[in-house]
């Protein structure tokens, strides 16, 4: 009720008693223009794309060196086709993340988003190009022209503009200028978190008390540059772009007055939840049925991005299918010929939704020293894996059944591994060892993940390296993208020739 009250509208009265207080004329509240808005940097890097896609395409498409155009051949078909392929690649670049300004600054990430976006939308592109053409028409040559030097013309420009955004950056133009409110918990929380994320472009001028009294000369590694009385006065001399409110939300606060105080301000106003324990420092506000909530949490992979997410998983599955097959058909044959019993091993783990699936692999213990429950842990040189099942787990070839999982939807190529039902951190079962263990759960499990390609991967034998796993799995979660997958499928090839945690 208490919180209720503070986003309630302002009342006059109250408003007046803190003007008096603070002895500022809210007609004298006008400050310079702020920095450059970092959405800017996003608009930019997508016009530069939208611009050499366009062209790049035009130019190849008439030149008569890939193709070579008949007098009725259409121009707005044309047309629409170099319009679509620019709507595409721009569609693709944004779902794989590469407009994020923070991904933007990292050449080595947006080239590897750029080949497999311009990979798949060559392909598109081929049978568009069949479609929208006159069949009398040669267009076989052109989209490949297109993938290979947009591919080389896009990280060129992306390099330059990313060189000038990080001297943008060094000079101050991108930083948001925030003050905080609070000399408590909260407050020392934010301020550690903000400090800590080294590209957000926060600039935290310092910090005021929620108080008059004893009032110490920094707090937190900032100054300390007064009581919230002193706001007002403050902003009107130095620019500030956030006030960020991080008082406890407990009866006793003056949470109420300083939120009111600060939306008089020409500020944005954030109010810091102050809900350690169920946010992990992640939260948002959302209108939800009119009225306005704050989310804790968030469903993972939801609308569009679970359907990019699947299309992903078919598509890689498929296309790994049709040449490792053969290579499959032989380990199959090894398997059997070298120790009796079945080829495949069936295992209960933990899947989408904490849900039981049986994931497929190659059996590579002997049958009556096998464990389907998971229960006891496999170590280094595990006298029950048999001289052909240590080669498959050390190569990781044991688990390339698992790309049925995959296309039967149990599995996905990417995401936290799949644990067995019954796995152990040394006398506990994994969710009663590890806090918000299920959570991993929220996604389908995947072949490969973020915690194996940075070394957790093979026996957890201790709390420590459990707790890590999670971790890492969570992080994986809160920031799925297109192009985190590509580079973890990416190190994950790199891993299997130098992974010494397998056995």
């Amino acid at each position: 009720m208490r919180l209720k009250r503070s986003l309630a509208p302002l009342r006059t009265e109250k408003i007046m008693s803190i003007h008096l207080d603070a002895d500022v004329d809210s007609r004298l509240l006008i400050r310079e223009e702020g920095p450059l808005p970092l959405p800017l940097v996003s608009t930019i890097a997508l016009l530069i794309d939208a611009a050499v896609l366009a062209s790049t395409a035009a130019s190849i498409y008439w030149n008569p060196y890939f193709r070579t155009l008949g007098e009725d051949a259409p121009p707005t078909t044309l047309i629409a086709l170099l319009v679509a392929i620019s709507l595409a690649s721009v569609a693709a670049f944004h779902l794989a993340g590469l407009y994020r300004p923070n991904r933007i600054r990292r050449q080595g990430l947006q080239a590897l988003g750029v080949l497999a976006c311009l990979g798949a939308l060559g392909t598109v592109l081929h049978v568009l190009s069949k479609m929208l053409t006159n069949p009398g028409i040669e267009t076989n040559s052109w989209p490949l022209a297109w993938v290979l030097s947009t591919t080389a013309a896009i990280p060129i420009l992306r390099s330059l503009w990313a060189w000038q955004v990080r001297q943008w950056t060094a000079a101050g133009r991108f930083a948001r200028r925030a003050v905080v409110i609070g000399l408590g918990d909260a407050s020392a929380r934010l301020i550690a978190e903000l400090t800590e994320d080294k590209g957000n472009d926060i600039e935290i001028l310092g910090v005021f008390a929620e108080r008059d009294d004893d009032l110490p000369v920094s707090f937190a590694g900032r100054e300390v540059l007064g009581p919230i009385s002193r706001l007002p006065a403050f902003v009107q001399r130095q620019p500030v772009d956030d006030i960020l409110v991080a008082l406890p939300w407990t009866p006793g606060s003056r949470l109420t007055d300083a939120v009111r105080l600060a939306r008089m301000l020409p500020a944005n106003v954030r109010l810091f939840p102050d809900l350690p324990d169920l946010t992990g420092g992640r939260v948002g506000a959302s209108s939800f049925g009119g009225v306005t909530l704050f989310d804790v949490a968030r469903r993972p992979l939801a609308e569009w991005d679970g359907v990019v997410k699947r299309a992903e998983d078919l598509v890689i599955a498929g296309l790994l299918l049709i040449p490792i097959l053969p290579l499959m058909a032989l380990v199959a044959l090894v398997v059997k010929l070298t120790s009796p019993g079945p080829v495949l091993f069936r295992q209960r783990r933990f899947g989408f939704g904490n849900r039981v699936i049986r994931v497929l692999k190659f059996r590579t213990m002997y049958v009556d020293r096998g464990d389907p429950s998971g229960a006891a842990r496999t170590t280094r040189d595990d006298p029950r894996v048999t001289p052909v099942g240590r080669f498959l787990r050390k190569t990781s070839l044991d688990e390339l059944p698992q790309l049925f999982n995959v296309i039967r939807g149990d599995m996905s190529i990417v995401g936290p591994r799949a644990h067995a039902v019954a796995m152990h951190v040394g006398r506990l079962l994994y969710h009663e060892a590890v806090d918000d263990y299920i959570a991993r759960h929220r996604v389908r499990p995947g072949i490969t993940g973020w915690a194996q390609v940075n070394g957790l991967r093979g026996e957890i034998d201790t709390m420590e390296k459990a707790r890590k796993r999670i971790e890492y799995d969570l992080y994986y979660i809160d920031h799925w993208s297109v192009a985190l997958d590509i580079k973890i499928i990416v190190k994950t090839v790199l891993v299997l020739f130098n992974d010494r945690n397998a056995y």
